[in-house]
């Protein structure tokens, strides 16, 4: 078997991982390595022999033949550095975090995904002997179906690792909530086998705003040195600082499990704590070293044992790098790239951690809004991953089966307003943009319309698709937003968006995706549940659904919001009907908005 031949794109610090795939003779050898450092690359000749070509340019690197390259950059070269890799190499390990915006990672995935490349995300945590442990008991049952998941992380070297360099600043990291606890949010998310759909944070910069800076010219060191103590003590910090040292984040995830993080950079101790809650125990690290203890609570008692009632420990490591998780990953990685598979730590995982850092650092940065976090988009998701869902597709897929059952009082009241309005428009390729179980669609397609439906709700299309099937009517179907549709600009004359956009947080973004799609000249209909419903339901309006507590959310309080976002799209406003709130005999409130928009011919 030929050895892989290997690249490193920042070949020194965290780049040195890289060492676990040296093995020349023995399956893979490092080849290539790059870094702006001299004194890296004269390591890198040390470490990997003369003949190693080293190189300061990354494209340079990537002109060689290679079949793995690592990426390990500094945070905010992650996306430049992957997108560049994926377009050589087919297998690209590249550390966490996968990039420092939403966007970058999902950019990211789509390459991957275009180029059919292997790419890994080094979420290193997930290999750790102490988590391996402590996932394998919750898979096993000990504490039975996990409810909760809380973390503290005490960070003694915070001072010393995020303020002195490139990290203290959130054009080069975001914030800490991203850098450093995109670790503990995949974690989270992989011991509760769910990812998060809601966030709420608060923190502040308490510390190390106050203390004397180096000068711009000075170059930061970030040297971990316990002799650094007490923080205010201390000086020599970057001399701009704009991320916080405390943190705080609430969580809602799939499933309706809650989760909580902790994060403190001036503590005096180094510890990740996680604490998960189950219906029959609780289980928690203290510690989180290679032979840091597990503990489970599952006997009850009116009292605090600091002891479980059961101690566990992760197997023996043979050394390596953060409890012996750095040789473990390297060689998954170099199995990954040789035989493909599923991998421990997965892109999309990768890419949800970085999306709920952001997420919780948006929150934090305006007053600790709730804020909910985007799934992979449709197109960007690696084959056979596993989907994050949003709280309003469980909503929905809990009501698909009540749906179209009689008795909703608003749909009457919305159904003859946009049937009105349909009688005078002429059209043949339509849109329903969050279809449901297909009222809409169906009917147009009866009627010889070429119609296609989306919607987020695998549940609620699963019906359209039976009923079109048991009417015989020809449709298409799809599940994808209403904010981020497939299809092409100008593709439809009549784009329909009923009773949805209620539940989307960002108004304009959708109209302007709905008027993308629609032809010059063509329509464009929304109807919604009437703003004066809306704003006394509010964003957390909840209803019971088969016995379980669903979210559907309500973020429009005013009709003036709608004209807006209509205005702001570039539509043409020919109508708005404003069906007044009526009071039905079941004594719910009802009462619906239908706008009638035009998309101005070329």
């Amino acid at each position: 078997m030929a050895d892989l031949r290997v690249g490193v794109i920042g070949s020194g610090g965290r780049g040195g991982l890289a060492r676990h795939a040296h093995k020349p003779g023995a399956g893979s050898r490092v080849v290539a390595c790059c870094d702006v450092s001299d004194k890296v690359l004269a390591a890198n000749r040390e470490w990997y022999g003369p003949k190693v070509f080293v190189t300061k340019d990354p494209r340079q690197l990537l002109k060689r033949k290679l079949d793995a390259v690592f990426v390990c950059t500094p945070d905010f070269l992650h996306e430049e550095h992957a997108l560049l890799a994926l377009e050589a190499a087919s297998g690209v390990y590249l550390e966490k975090p996968m990039a420092i915006t939403i966007a970058g990672c999902d950019r990211i995935l789509l390459k991957a995904k275009e180029k059919r490349a292997r790419l890994f995300v080094g979420h290193n945590m997930r290999y750790m002997n102490i988590i391996r442990k402590m996932k394998q008991l919750i898979v096993g049952g000990a504490i039975g179906e996990v409810k909760s998941v809380w973390c503290r992380h005490f960070i003694s070297y915070g001072g010393d690792a995020y303020f002195r360099d490139w990290h203290s600043e959130r054009r080069y990291s975001t914030g800490l909530l991203l850098q450093k606890a995109a670790h503990d949010l995949d974690v989270i998310h992989w011991l509760a086998n769910a990812y998060t759909q809601r966030v709420a944070a608060f923190g502040n910069l308490a510390v190390y705003d106050k203390l004397p800076r180096r000068r711009p010219e000075e170059k930061g060191e970030p040297a971990f040195n316990p002799v650094h103590w007490p923080p205010l003590k201390q000086r020599g910090f970057s001399p701009a600082i704009d991320v916080e040292d405390q943190s705080m984040v609430i969580l809602t995830m799939e499933r309706g499990i809650l989760g909580a993080y902790l994060q403190c950079h001036f503590t005096p101790d180094a510890c990740r704590n996680y604490t998960v809650i189950g219906t029959a125990g609780r289980l928690e690290n203290l510690g989180d070293g290679p032979d840091s203890p597990i503990f489970v609570w599952n006997k009850r008692t009116d009292s605090y044992n600091i002891i479980g009632d059961e101690v566990h420990r992760g197997e023996d490591v043979a050394g390596g790098g953060h409890g012996g998780a750095d040789p473990l990953i390297v060689r998954e990685f170099l199995q990954f790239v040789r035989k493909g598979g599923k991998t421990t730590a997965t892109p999309e995982a990768a890419r949800m951690s970085v999306a709920t850092g952001c997420q919780a650092t948006a929150s934090l940065r305006n007053g600790g809004q709730p804020l909910d976090v985007p799934p992979v988009p449709i197109e960007a998701r690696p084959r056979g991953a596993r989907v994050a869902r949003t709280a309003i597709q469980d909503s929905y897929d809990a009501k698909a089966a009540t749906y179209d059952q009689p008795g909703n009082p608003l749909i009457p009241v919305e159904q003859m307003a946009v049937a009105s309005l349909l009688r005078h428009l002429s059209f043949t390729d339509v849109l329903d943009a969050a279809c449901g179980t297909g009222r809409w669609a169906l009917r147009l397609a009866a009627e010889g319309k070429r119609v296609v439906g989306v919607d987020v709700s695998p549940g609620m299309l699963a019906l359209a698709r039976r009923k079109a099937k048991e009417q015989k009517l020809s449709a298409v179907f799809r599940e994808e937003p209403v904010t981020r549709l497939s299809a092409p600009d100008r593709s439809f004359d009549l784009v329909i968006c009923a009773l949805a956009l209620a539940h989307v947080p960002k108004l304009g973004a959708a109209v302007r995706e709905l008027a993308r799609v629609a032809r010059p000249g063509g329509h464009v209909i929304i109807s919604d549940v009437h703003p004066d419903i809306q704003a006394y339901w509010g964003p957390g309006c909840k209803a019971t659904i088969a016995g379980a507590e669903r979210a559907f959310p309500a973020y429009h309080g005013t009709v003036d919001k709608y004209v807006k976002a209509v205005q702001g799209a570039g539509l043409e406003l020919l109508s708005a009907i404003d069906v007044p709130m009526q009071q039905s005999m079941r004594g719910l409130a009802t009462g619906a908005l239908v706008v009638l928009a035009r998309k101005p011919p070329a």
